[in-house]
């Protein structure tokens, strides 16, 4: 599995931060173990990443900020999003299928297990021949300046 961070660099483009390796190791009946990916201490959730102001290329998703939104999204095959940004901290793992994450500066392709954080930033997705299927919890973000 995967952890894939896109961020906002100097340039004021969206480009793939930061990508690691999750462990997932055997574990004896009854275990747990936890990784933190990702947490956020304050509501609506401060992130580090300079986000854009509404502009041409937002979309409303209709969630205010410090609201929550936890979705299971269905991609038809071949899907291609428009590139976006949303006001929104996104926490996304792909359950099924593939699907490529552009941003301004780079791209990535999915598989199932990955994870994905987007906080804010411009971005846009590629949906493979098999259809993409994602679990995604969408956390609001108080309005770009």
């Amino acid at each position: 599995m995967r952890l894939v961070e896109i961020g906002v660099g100097a340039d004021g483009k969206s480009f793939l931060a930061a990508e690691r390796t999750i462990d997932t190791p055997e574990l004896a009946p009854r275990a747990v173990k936890g990784e933190v990916l990702w947490s956020t201490t304050d509501m609506p959730a401060q992130v580090g990443a300079t986000r854009r102001a509404v502009d041409a290329d937002w979309m409303n998703v209709g969630l205010a900020p410090s609201a929550s939104r936890w979705m299971i999204a269905h991609f038809a095959p071949g899907h291609v999003s428009a590139m976006h940004h949303t006001s929104t901290l996104d926490y996304d793992i792909i359950i099924a299928g593939e699907v490529t994450l552009d941003t301004e500066h780079g791209s990535v392709a999915l598989y199932p297990g990955d994870c994905v954080l987007v906080p804010g930033c411009m971005h846009r997705w590629k949906v493979g021949d098999a259809g993409c299927t994602m679990a995604t919890v969408l956390l609001g973000l108080a309005a770009a300046s």
